[in-house]
């Protein structure tokens, strides 16, 4: 047994790919998708970053799965800005 990681990334980022592709295909309201996307998809990315180290590449590829999964979710194109996808609703982002 050794602490190469590589398997659970390559694992985690193709299940995320998988999830983001079957929730952007679904015909669930966008108002659900979001709900969806903030309590399964993220919290299931979340929960390995304790255990395995991510490095930077890893995580912006995380990061722009679930930008573009939110803005899917609500019918925006993948060359929205980034940042309506991260900010807060409060601030009149997507979350």
């Amino acid at each position: 047994m050794d602490l190469n990681w590589a398997h659970h990334r390559r694992e985690a980022l193709a299940a995320a790919r998988l999830k983001a592709k079957n929730l952007a295909r679904s015909r669930i309201p966008a108002g659900a998708k979001l709900h969806i996307i903030e309590t399964c998809l993220r919290p299931s990315l979340a929960y390995g970053l304790a255990l395995v180290p991510y490095n930077c590449a890893v995580l912006q590829t995380l990061t722009s799965v679930l930008d573009t999964a939110t803005k899917r979710a609500v019918g925006l194109t993948a060359a929205a800005p980034i940042a309506l996808a991260q900010a807060a609703p409060e601030r009149g982002g997507l979350g």
